[in-house]
């Protein structure tokens, strides 16, 4: 059974700091191979997530993805386990929707780039969202667009496997 790549996962600090504290927020980025387009002119969509924590500049070290060593320790743990919070639970939800669409028969199609993030914002704010729900709307949205895209792509689907 085909199995989809491992995500490339990374953290790194917002461009412009906050105003009124001078603080960058924590940002999270997973790419995982979603993308738009067609094969000449595809644009790959990453998921970015923030922390909810933000640090000043010269107290990131930007090669190592994390606070610098002597930043206080209390809060570079609390900065740690919010960062391997968000990690676990997008690499967690990204395997449950690959699995479902395997378990679906619809094989190694990537799972859909605004469901997967809602889900994983889901996940995050503590809410539990009904599953079924989700993937019967993830579900009929490619029935109706499978039969759309070209008939040399990959991603289609014929008439009989729509009726099905």
């Amino acid at each position: 059974m085909k199995r989809g790549k491992e995500p490339t996962t990374y953290f790194y600090l917002e461009t412009k700091p906050s105003k009124k504290t001078n603080r960058h927020r924590i940002y999270f980025e997973m790419r995982y191979g979603a993308s738009t387009g067609e094969k000449g002119a595809k644009k790959y969509l990453p998921i970015k997530i923030s922390t909810g924590w933000a640090i000043e500049k010269n107290d990131w070290d930007t090669e190592w993805q994390q606070p610098k060593k002597n930043y206080p320790t209390v809060r570079k743990s609390e900065i740690h386990a919010a960062m391997e919070e968000v990690k676990s639970e997008a690499i967690n939800q990204l395997r449950y929707m690959r699995e479902q669409n395997r378990a679906n028969g619809l094989g190694a199609i990537e799972p859909n780039h605004k469901d997967l993030k809602r889900r994983i914002m889901n996940r995050l704010s503590g809410e539990r969202s009904d599953d079924s729900s989700l993937l019967r709307d993830h579900t009929a949205k490619l029935i109706r667009t499978r039969p759309l895209v070209a008939k040399g792509s990959s991603t289609y689907w014929s008439e009989d496997t729509v009726e099905q």
